[in-house]
């Protein structure tokens, strides 16, 4: 049994909810900050919640390309993946999703944001601690509170 981010008063079993799998970017830009995107109020899960870019790898999709997709569909970023930084996972009533997190470099300039979510913000890693963080991300962000030294360099100096 595990205790539901959503509600947590209620437990639900892991053993026989379907898995569903999702990628996450964890994208920097030249200050050191990290690119989070809200979630439109009309989303089924989660609505006017933040979270790093990316979403449901799709079946028969790699997680490379499904996560290239995610960002590319949410943020009109190109990106490139510079390594994974950890895995959560959510139990909801009727899926358990495991989200991978990758940090990103973003190969491309502006943000502009899918009907999907209503705005996106560059923070330092303190800042997401002020925002409603929607559960993965929220969970992601608390385990790692202190942040990572090296989200402080540009990935993108490297390539």
């Amino acid at each position: 049994m595990r205790e539901s981010p959503g509600n947590p008063n209620q437990t639900y079993s892991t053993k026989r909810l379907p898995l569903g799998l999702s990628a996450r970017a964890v994208i920097t830009n030249d200050a050191g900050q990290v690119l989070v995107v809200k979630r439109s109020i009309g989303s089924r899960h989660f609505p006017g919640e933040w979270e790093f870019p990316g979403g449901k790898i799709e079946p028969g999709e790699s997680l490379d390309r499904g996560l290239l997709r995610e960002a590319l569909e949410e943020t009109g970023l190109e990106i490139q993946f510079m390594g994974s930084l950890g895995v959560e996972d959510l139990v909801l009533p009727d899926v358990r999703v495991v989200t991978i997190f990758v940090r990103g470099c973003a190969n491309s300039g502006k943000v502009e944001v899918s009907k999907e979510h209503d705005s996106a913000r560059w923070l330092s890693w303190n800042e997401l601690g002020s925002l409603l963080l929607a559960p993965p991300s929220r969970e992601f962000h608390r385990r790692f509170r202190q942040g990572f030294p090296e989200l402080s360099e540009d990935p993108c100096a490297t390539i």
